[in-house]
């Protein structure tokens, strides 16, 4: 927009205060001879078109295009002149002149004529006689700079306005735009968990693993995945300023890494299918009692006080999602092969784990509860509905499961 003010500016300047419209003939300085008096009539146009005879000198006028016969002003103003000149079209109620330098026919911006129409063909300059008045065109030389001082003015309020209204309107789409960013944050918050709770009521929805939050202070998202898995965190407040900033996130353990954003998709199980680890720390908690297994095994002991057969441990169990058709209870093997459980169970104590480091996290930050805050679960959007129902009815599950300890 600002670009189509641009050259409309231009534009208007180039016709009102500028000689753009031109045709420049080299030729036509070898024509230009003074005289005392133009034609005034097409009579007298003809007569003495016909005596210079513009089409038959003896001059190269090859590259001019509509070499015709002239009488207008001089450059100066001073005097009249006739010349052979390509013809061009003299716009704005002006005059026309012959300028030397420029080397062509050109409007008189500085030359009012009262006879002339807006636009008329440089030919026909004989129409209007108040063109030849020499003495009339001296004096309207300082009132003609005058008003070109104001029509500059006029071009330059004229520019600042439409400045003033491409900001203003600027301005009005960033502050219409903000608004309708803040209204989708504010739906964004009644619509972002996708765990459907319409049909509950205030006093039975904290039974469950991720209740709702009527007033959250902080936003949690727990993102299991095939691989890995995480959780990431943003304060309410933060998050109506600016979604995409101050997203925290917690740094997990890991043999020769500094610090990781995620940690293994690997969960393990006590006998009784109560939590007992997950993460990096559960494959580390399975290797050593493996280890611990046969080096007893190897000195003939009896490996008393645990073995990793009496344990769960699945990997990567997310994938299994979307390779079978679930329905109801199903089952899902273990690493051993010989022990099983059902999906929802193994989705909701990997669902208790990352809410439980949560809440240690914000308690110790901020004295965050439970109830202050508002859960989040990912799923793939290659999910059909019966795999995010699967996700949904682990959340909703009653929060009353046992928490094992560490083996």
């Amino acid at each position: 927009m600002f670009i189509y003010i641009s050259i409309t500016i231009w534009i208007f300047i180039q016709i009102m205060f500028v000689d753009s419209f031109t045709e420049r003939c080299n030729a036509s300085l070898l024509t230009v001879k003074h005289v005392s008096e133009c034609p005034t009539d097409l009579t007298s146009y003809e007569r003495s078109a016909k005596q210079m005879n513009c089409q038959n000198l003896p001059i190269n006028f090859t590259n001019c295009k509509r070499f015709e016969y002239h009488c207008v002003l001089s450059e100066d103003l001073t005097s009249l002149v006739e010349v052979c000149a390509p013809s061009i079209g003299i716009v704005g109620n002006v005059c026309a002149k012959f300028s030397k330098s420029l080397r062509s026919i050109i409007r008189i911006h500085t030359r009012n004529c009262t006879q002339c129409p807006w636009w008329y063909n440089s030919t026909t300059a004989f129409n209007y006689s108040v063109c030849y008045d020499i003495n009339s065109s001296q004096n309207q030389i300082t009132n003609g700079l005058q008003g070109s001082v104001k029509k500059i003015v006029y071009a330059a309020v004229f520019a600042v306005l439409c400045i003033f209204l491409v900001i203003a309107w600027c301005l009005w789409w960033w502050c219409r735009e903000k608004q309708i960013m803040k209204r989708d944050r504010r739906r964004c918050m009644a619509e972002i968990l996708p765990i459907r709770r319409k049909t509950l009521s205030n006093q039975s929805i904290n039974r469950y693993l991720l209740p709702v939050a009527t007033d959250p202070l902080v936003i949690v998202a727990i993102d299991l995945g095939s691989s890995f898995s995480g959780y990431a965190y943003q304060y309410t407040a933060d998050y109506q300023k600016e979604t995409t900033k101050n997203i925290l996130y917690s740094s997990w353990p890991e043999k020769n890494v500094k610090f990781s954003e995620k940690t293994v998709s690997c969960l393990l199980l006590n006998s009784d299918g109560s939590l007992n680890s997950f993460g990096f720390e559960a494959v580390n908690i399975n290797s050593k009692m493996l280890r611990d297994q046969k080096n007893r095994k190897m000195k003939n002991e009896t490996f008393s006080s645990y073995s990793p057969q009496d344990f769960f441990l699945f990997r990567n169990y997310k994938a299994i999602l979307c390779t079978k058709d679930f329905e109801g209870q199903t089952m899902i093997t273990d690493e051993t092969g010989k022990k099983e459980l059902p999906i929802t169970t193994i989705l909701q104590e990997s669902i208790r784990y990352f809410s439980v480091k949560a809440l240690e996290t914000l308690s110790a930050e901020r004295n965050i509860k439970r109830e202050d805050v508002y859960w989040v679960l990912t799923v793939p959007a290659i999910w059909n509905d019966s795999e995010k129902h699967i996700m949904e009815e682990a959340a909703k599950m009653p929060n009353d499961s046992k928490h094992g300890g560490k083996s």
